[in-house]
């Protein structure tokens, strides 16, 4: 019997562990001290800002999380130090667009974020961070090397698309900053987000076709698609990431991008979430923003 018992369990980790290979939307591990530690530290000191607007921004971290994005590396995707329990990772990739043409397509009141990000997301309504309604700028101005940074703050609700492996797909509410400055004669932007509370329950969806496609069926009923998952109840605990956009060229136009992201999922409380499995969620990010 306790032999059973064991199997059983052994088959529910297992189970649960496939649940979350892709989720959420990403291997060289950064040490916890040195440059690497103070590039983390920076990295939290914005999620804070983030989270809670009163906190006074520090530029310092914005410069060394814009320095770590445009400096030279063995791997352009590869672990950060755990945060608040959640495993961390990075991914950074080039797109040949203009600064503030990526600014007109990726953050505009007049294009909706899922057309630039359709195998992430399924919706996304930004709002004001008091629940008044507060539209993202229709255009960006480039910001002169002296200018004070522009930020805005507010809150946004996302639903993303199901993942690649069982096909689960969530609703969560993030807290967003968005920072734009000039950084050494640079256009840069930071996107900051911090997910509040644990999202909805997981809910069945099916990718149709090719998940390049972009085709997804959205069932409304909690669990897993795949065979033998459909009873797992899953939620996202955690989610915080940063997002930095660098204007790297000008003549051809060049965008790096560099993404910080954290995540703690699971089942009744549990985390399950591994490095690699959110590496392969930003590569899909990456390759599909770039089509776009």
């Amino acid at each position: 019997m306790k032999r059973i018992v064991r199997i059983r369990w052994a088959g529910i980790g297992l189970a649960l562990a496939l649940l979350l290979l892709t989720i959420h939307p990403a291997i060289e591990t950064f040490a916890s001290a040195g440059p690497h530690g103070s590039m983390n530290d920076a990295a939290m000191h914005l999620v804070q800002f983030c989270n809670d607007p009163k906190v006074v921004l520090d530029e310092r971290a914005v410069a060394t999380l814009v320095d770590y994005v445009l400096s030279a590396k063995k791997n352009v995707d590869h672990a950060l130090p755990d945060s608040d329990g959640c495993p961390g990772a990075y991914q950074e990739f080039d797109t040949k667009i203009s600064f503030l043409r990526f600014m007109e397509y990726s953050y505009s009141s007049r294009i909706p974020a899922a057309l630039t990000r359709p195998s992430s997301l399924r919706y996304s309504l930004w709002s004001g961070s008091r629940g008044h309604a507060q539209k993202l700028p229709g255009s960006w101005k480039a910001l002169p090397p002296n200018g004070s940074p522009v930020i805005l703050h507010g809150m946004q609700h996302d639903s993303n698309t199901p993942d690649l492996t069982t096909g689960v797909y969530y609703e969560y509410d993030l807290k967003r900053t968005l920072i734009l400055t000039n950084y050494k004669g640079r256009q840069v932007l930071v996107s900051v987000s911090k997910q509040v509370d644990r999202s909805k329950v997981g809910d069945k969806g099916f990718i149709l076709g090719n998940d390049s496609d972009w085709n997804y069926y959205y069932s409304g009923e909690p669990g897993s698609a795949k065979s033998g998952l459909g009873w797992i109840k899953s939620y996202i605990y955690d989610y915080f990431s940063i997002s930095v956009y660098v204007e790297t060229g000008t003549a051809p136009a060049l965008l790096r991008t560099g993404v910080f992201q954290w995540i703690k999922a699971g089942w009744s409380g549990i985390n399950f979430v591994q490095t690699h499995h959110i590496i392969d969620g930003l590569k899909r990010f990456a390759k599909n923003n770039k089509m776009i």
